[in-house]
């Protein structure tokens, strides 16, 4: 497998099996002010957008990513990378499109990415504790997901005024962190979903290439 193809591959299989420590975020507690957050987040049905991934080691990955609720996702990772990661129907996969090594497979519910897909979350009434810091432009919400016998930790990023998701940050249990940055994001536009979310599709495209 290719260098950087590796490295993805590596990270991914770490956000899929990983156990994710709490951050520590400064300033208080403001559960009364999620309701706008909330507000935002659920008004989302579909996004579309150029993305930027900084990782721990400092390097830069670019690409695509589409998202439909409830439960799809399909990152699209430029050249050099040509990584595919598609999630749909409770599983996500990982396509390297450059070599010749089968798809790896994950459930979704397994990676901190399904938070980002679920419909309708209630902020205040769930088993997620939210911490709110911002500044005049910026907040961060963290989510601690005990719902299960993993800790899974996730930062979202919004900008403010008006309220707009700009992006997300993971922690691993090493101690790396991974930001993703949202870079001319589309909501609510209508897409060819069998396209870009069919999981099968792509599987097949992929190992009659690499058989041939």
């Amino acid at each position: 497998m290719r260098p950087f193809a590796a490295k993805c591959s590596h990270f991914l299989r770490k956000l899929a099996l990983t156990i994710f420590l709490p951050m520590t975020l400064t300033g208080p507690s403001m559960s009364e002010d999620l309701s706008s957050f909330e507000n935002h987040f659920n008004s989302i049905f579909s996004l579309k957008s150029i993305f930027e991934q900084t990782n721990s080691d400092g390097s830069v990955s670019n690409g695509r990513i589409w998202l439909k609720k409830p439960g799809k996702i399909r990152f699209e990772y430029d050249n050099p990378g040509s990584l595919l990661v598609i999630a749909n129907s409770g599983f996500l996969t990982v396509i390297d499109r450059i070599s010749n090594t089968p798809p790896q497979r994950y459930f979704t519910k397994q990676t901190p990415l399904s938070f980002l897909a679920k419909e309708n979350i209630i902020f205040s009434k769930t088993n997620f504790k939210l911490f709110l810091k911002e500044n005049e432009k910026r907040a961060n919400l963290a989510v601690l997901n005990t719902d299960s016998n993993n800790l899974n930790n996730l930062v979202l990023h919004f900008k403010l005024n008006p309220i707009e998701i700009s992006g997300w940050t993971l922690e691993t249990s090493a101690g790396e962190k991974i930001k993703v940055d949202l870079i001319e994001s589309e909501f609510n536009a209508v897409f060819e979903e069998d396209l870009l979310f069919g999981i099968g599709g792509e599987i097949r495209k992929h190992m009659e290439k690499i058989s041939n």
